[in-house]
């Protein structure tokens, strides 16, 4: 259909979200069909152009976010970019862990003081 235009009970049929995005997402924002809108939508492209340090942080059984789609080691390069990912999170998970330590805040605090530690310098020039 037309862009911005789709079928109410098309949407209510989605099983998936490959299907809701079929349906929904790609005909409201003038895509052909799902996988054009991710083809479109992919960052991986981008990666390799990154400058500044990057943490990502994924969970593989995230219901969102196949795992196969998770950005390789090949699709980063040589860019700043360490990619953490773990077997359980969810979407919006990392709130804690089984030892009660907070996951996220934890890794991310290491991921900056690394960054500090290896690429922060002076403002006086010493």
């Amino acid at each position: 259909g037309a862009e911005g235009r789709f079928e109410l009970e098309q949407v209510s049929r989605a099983q998936t979200l490959g299907d809701f995005d079929e349906a929904l997402t790609a005909r409201v924002f003038g895509f052909t069909d799902r996988n054009d809108y991710y083809a479109k939508s992919d960052s991986k492209p981008y990666l390799r152009h990154v400058a500044v340090p990057v943490l990502v942080l994924n969970a593989r059984d995230d219901p969102l976010i196949e795992a196969s789609s998770l950005p390789s080691l090949e699709d980063v390069g040589a860019a700043p970019i360490k990619l953490v990912y773990t077997d359980s999170g969810g979407h919006c998970g990392f709130v804690d862990r089984i030892d009660g330590e907070p996951f996220m805040p934890s890794e991310l605090a290491r991921f900056l003081q690394h960054v500090h530690n290896c690429c922060a310098t002076s403002h006086d020039g010493t």
